[in-house]
């Protein structure tokens, strides 16, 4: 039996120093979470009533140590899709989800001790275009997949471009 539940608002940070290195969490991998074990962005569902901006700084707080600025968001992108996940009941619950994305700049990330998840992973900007990338189990609390990665990647790569040499 399946259950359809109503559209689900979510919103991730992609978090992308100057030196050109994207920070992603690794989930903790435990039962009851979206892709455990998993490779993905700051991130997670929106409170009732909240903004995506909102959503986006509240979440790498509750993640990580840094603390965001909403002038530091960048909307890169929105995009839908259904997720369907077991329950441990064994019923299939399937989502309609929404989700915003942006990309937050600073010129340096230093290392730090995540709040949630196993910890961080560095990765150079120019690797998310190697093939050998797409062996990583790669997702966010979006479910974002390795080609909407790229998408993004292409899109931060033409924003750094166009803004006045400053990246």
């Amino acid at each position: 039996m399946v259950e359809t539940q109503p559209v689900k608002v979510r919103t991730a940070a992609v978090l992308l120093g100057t030196d050109s290195h994207w920070v992603f969490q690794l989930r903790d991998n435990m039962a009851g979470i979206t892709q455990p074990g998993a490779v993905g962005l700051w991130g997670g569902h929106s409170d009732e009533g909240e903004s995506p901006e909102a959503t986006a700084i509240r979440e790498v707080g509750e993640e990580t140590p840094l603390e965001l600025e909403p002038h530091e968001l960048e909307k890169l992108s929105t995009f839908s899709y259904r997720e369907a996940r077991t329950l441990s009941s064994g019923l299939v619950e399937e989502e309609d989800v929404s989700s915003d994305i942006f990309l937050v700049r600073r010129p340096s990330i230093e290392p730090f001790d995540v709040k949630e998840g196993q910890g961080v992973l560095y990765v150079p900007l120019a690797r998310l275009f190697m093939p050998s990338l797409a062996k990583l189990q790669m997702t966010t609390e979006l479910d974002l997949t390795i080609s909407h990665l790229v998408q993004v990647s292409h899109q931060v790569v033409k924003k750094a471009l166009s803004s006045e040499g400053e990246f």
